[in-house]
This record gives structure tokens, sequence and C-alpha cells, in this order.
């Protein structure tokens, strides 16, 4: 799991070109680093950006469920302006390990998204888009087969969208036996009417579904509400931003509440600091 969140988190922050022009300057204002600011630890920092617009190298601290922190560097590998590839090593540790690999369909789309920890361990496969370029289905697909996932595709996710470019439902279903599961997990969002912080991502590949999936929508998240099939069961995310004079999130403070049948399980506010960046524009 902390692979995938990894991953996942990676994806988004290489994804990030937030391009909104100055008239006073030929510059881009695009996405620098979060912070947790209780802690003022980073949660992904970008260095530098190359020619391409693309990050040159990152920065990513995860802390888990123990409390442990994990700091991580990344190395994106980019071929015909197209990210490929990603190196990462551990904090002071220069052994670069590949930890995910890319392919792309024949208009440019993200295809597959290949999850590696010594081997391939896992697989966003058979990504579909609607006509609009907007990811509807990621069939995931695991390398350790068993009787239940003949196929190894071992869940569904579909994603509904709205007419301003916003993710607004994710249903995830389970697959066994080349059957798919009458029990769903329904995730639903809202958003301000800001321009995401994180920018719209040109091509898909970065699904952190506890926070990351929402940076390919055009918004900023406000709410996102995910309902368990037992249907007593809901965790709850509100967001609530502050702005700056060009109406990008500088602060943001995220109160996630987990509940089953009426009894609060878990509940965390969490102050995050936005930071930005300008490069040259040409």
């Amino acid at each position: 799991m902390k692979k995938r969140l990894l991953s996942a988190v990676v994806l988004v922050i290489l994804s990030i070109a937030c391009e909104k022009n100055d008239p006073a300057k030929p510059t881009l204002k695009v996405f620098q680093s979060i912070y947790n600011a209780q802690a003022d630890e980073g949660i992904g920092i970008l260095q530098g950006y190359n020619k391409l617009k693309m990050p040159n190298a990152f920065r990513i601290m995860e802390i888990d469920n123990n409390g442990l922190v994990y700091d991580h560097f990344g190395a994106p590998v980019y071929e015909n302006g197209r990210l490929t590839q990603v190196f990462v090593s551990k904090l002071w540790n220069y052994d670069q390990r590949l930890t995910n690999a890319y392919s792309y369909n024949d208009v440019g789309k993200v295809s597959r998204v290949d999850i590696y920890s010594g081997g391939i361990i896992d697989r966003y496969d058979s990504l579909d888009y609607d006509a609009n370029g907007h990811l509807t289905a990621i069939y995931h697909k695991t390398i350790t087969y068993g009787a239940d996932y003949p196929f190894g595709i071992y869940k569904k996710d579909l994603l509904v969208w709205d007419s301003s470019g916003n993710i607004t439902r994710l249903h995830t279903l389970e697959i066994k036996n080349r059957q798919e599961s009458k029990d769903t997990v329904t995730t639903s969002y809202t958003y301000d009417d800001k321009a995401n912080f994180m920018s719209k991502p040109s091509a898909i590949f970065l699904l952190n579904y506890e926070r990351g999936i929402t940076y390919l929508s055009a918004n900023n998240m406000l709410t996102q509400v995910t309902v368990y099939p037992t249907g007593d069961s809901t965790t709850t995310t509100t967001n609530v931003y502050t702005y700056d004079n060009e109406n990008d999130p500088v602060t943001a403070k995220a109160h996630k509440k987990k509940i089953r049948a009426g009894v609060t399980l878990f509940e965390k506010v969490t102050d995050f600091k936005i930071s930005y960046e300008r490069i040259p524009k040409e």
C-alpha cells in the first residue's frame, strides 16, 4: 500500500504545470511545494523545471499510520516530451531504483502504469478515456495471480465527470472470477470555482485515491465523501482554502473524519501551506 501511495503522489507531483500567464512578465506561475504547516514538513517539493516545463526532480515526504516518516527523492525520465520512467531513492541513499514506468496509446494518452518494487508488483491497466479525453475507467491488475483473479484484474474504477471538467464521482468495484461485485464503494466530490492549484494534467498517471485523483479536475476539491457497501460507514474530507490575489490557494485546512454506525472512529485536521514559483514562459 505504501508503494502505491508513493507512486500515486509521485505521479500527481510530476504532472503539475499550472500555466498561468502574468501579463506584466513573460513568465508562467507553476506549483512549487505543499507543506504540512503544523510540522513544517514537506509533503511534496519540486526541484526546478526543465526546458519542457516539466519537473527536474522532486522530494516526497510521507508519514504512515504509525508516525514513521519516509523521505524520498525522485528523478523522472522524459522521452519525446513524455514522462516514461521514475527512479526513486531514499533520503541520503543515492541508489536509485525504478518505481514507475508509463506506456502511451496512439493519441498520446497514458495507457498503462507499471509499479515496481524489486519487480513489477502492480499495474494500472487498460485505462479508458471518453471523447473529451477524460479518464473514465481504470482496471487494476496484479502480478500475483490467484484462483479468484485468473486474468490478474482485481478491481475496476469508474469516473464520472461534469461539464466543468471536474470528477464528481468515483465508483470502485472488486472483480473475482471474472465477475464484478455488486458491492460498490462510491466517492462523491464538490469543488470551488478557482483553477486547480496542481493544474489539470495532460495525461493520467497519478492515482492517489486519498487526495490525488481530484488533481485531475479543473477546480480545487472542497468535499470528498466515501460511502461503503454496508451503508453505515462514511469517510469525509473537507478542505477550506485561502487564496492569493491571483485566486490561487496558498493555504488549505483539511478536516478528515471516519464514521461507522454513528460512531466517530477517526478525526484529524491538518493545515497545509502551498507555494509557487515563476519560470520563463518561452
